[in-house]
């Protein structure tokens, strides 16, 4: 069709989305650039939490050996705490799914938190 460009990923964009990306910023207004330091706390947060449940894997022996139990218990008692996080994850992700992102990513964001 006239007027559509086709994307690498299939979509489909139209003159009007197309025009978007050529919009160009307002005078006296900065160009919007990434929330560098909200991305690097999630990203940040999101190796921590993988790390503090792979890396006790790695340890099992050690951690039988420091509590006086067996390679297995030491092993049930890390999957206690697997099952604890994803129940904690349920409810935390309910009481947040009102929350507006990019205030909860960036809070110190002026922007972010004036609602624009």
């Amino acid at each position: 069709m006239a007027g559509e460009l086709i994307h690498p990923s299939g979509a489909v964009m139209s003159d009007q989305s197309i025009a978007a990306f050529d919009t160009p910023v307002p005078a006296g207004r900065a160009a919007p650039t990434l929330p560098l330091l909200g991305l690097l706390a999630l990203s940040t947060a999101s190796f921590l939490t993988i790390l503090t449940e792979a890396l006790p894997a790695g340890l099992l022996p050690q951690i039988g050996a420091d509590l006086g139990v067996s390679e297995a218990m030491a092993g049930q008692l890390i999957t206690i705490y697997a099952i604890g996080s994803f129940l904690a994850a349920i409810p935390l992700t309910a009481a947040t799914r009102t929350w507006r992102r990019r205030p909860a990513i960036h809070p110190h964001d002026p922007e972010a938190t004036r609602g624009v």
